[in-house]
């Protein structure tokens, strides 16, 4: 099937990631990861004002690529949702961005999910924003989704081997057949996938050393078993992932488009949220 590959930025602004021994990506790594996007017709990315200073490096080293951005609906002091956006698009250096989410959509009563919803849609209608949507967590945030009928473009799920609690989620399919694209994130769980040195202590987890052990059973690295299972989800549309250097990139690339591994991968699916949900994580 086919999806697109967006590439995330918070390794671009922020020390980020379970298995990331090398911290923000320098300038000279950036450059190369931004090189071989462009040499593959990578031409999306995902970033927030959160993660760092990845706007304002994206505004200066990446101008050609599409951005997908993200706001704070709640706690607000000061910044409107439309403050927001204009203090991005000032970071990115542009005009005009292709996407922007509600980054904390799980955390909003239905009155403020509503409000930030018709606040990005003027923003929409206006020409500075060209689609909206939510980043949410759990099948309760697809169902507010749903309830309030809020005409979104995209909503980002968390998928992965080990978290596929919304793999057949209805209120996910009802969002597609209305013409929403769903786009996986955290498709290593944030690293901890890919850590079998085991320097975390989710990592250490008993799901993911079953996990590890199952793929060395059959003879598959962790990337080729991530890949191969997102784009085996016939509802996944995008898939967000995010490297710090070019090697890593290439590696992805390399699975992403060679012939994928078919497996139950069912089987090793976990069901403890302390795990899966890194609002939890310590």
């Amino acid at each position: 099937m086919s999806q697109t590959l967006i590439l995330g930025t918070a390794q671009w602004g922020l020390d980020y990631g379970i298995t990331n021994a090398s911290g923000r990506v320098t300038d000279v790594e950036l450059r190369a990861v931004i090189r071989v996007a462009n040499d593959l017709g990578i031409n999306c990315l995902d970033t927030a004002p959160g993660y760092g200073d990845a706007e304002s490096r994206i505004g200066m080293l990446a101008p050609e690529f599409l951005v997908q951005s993200k706001v704070q609906a709640s706690g607000i002091v000061g910044d409107s949702i439309h403050d927001q956006v204009r203090k991005s698009l000032g970071r990115l250096r542009r005009s005009h961005i292709w996407r922007v989410l509600v980054h904390d959509w799980p955390s909003l009563d239905a009155k403020s999910a509503r409000s930030a919803i018709e606040e990005l849609a003027d923003l929409r209608s206006g020409g500075v924003v060209g689609q909206i949507g939510v980043s949410v967590y759990e099948t309760q945030d697809l169902q507010l989704l749903l309830e309030l009928d809020l005409p979104i473009d995209v909503v980002q799920v968390p998928m992965s081997i080990l978290d596929q609690r919304l793999l057949n989620c209805v209120e996910l399919s009802e969002l597609r057949e209305q013409g929403a694209s769903i786009q996986a994130r955290s498709i290593f769980l944030q690293g901890v996938m890919l850590d079998q040195s085991r320097l975390s202590r989710h990592s250490s987890h008993i799901d993911v050393v079953r996990l590890h052990e199952g793929l060395d059973g059959i003879d598959v690295d962790p990337v080729t078993a991530a890949v191969s299972f997102v784009r085996s989800v016939d509802a996944i549309d995008e898939v967000v992932a995010g490297f710090t250097n070019q090697s890593e990139l290439e590696a992805f690339w390399s699975a992403w488009t060679k012939v994928l591994v078919h497996h139950d991968w069912a089987k090793w699916a976990s069901r403890d949220e302390e795990l899966l949900d890194p609002r939890r994580w310590d």
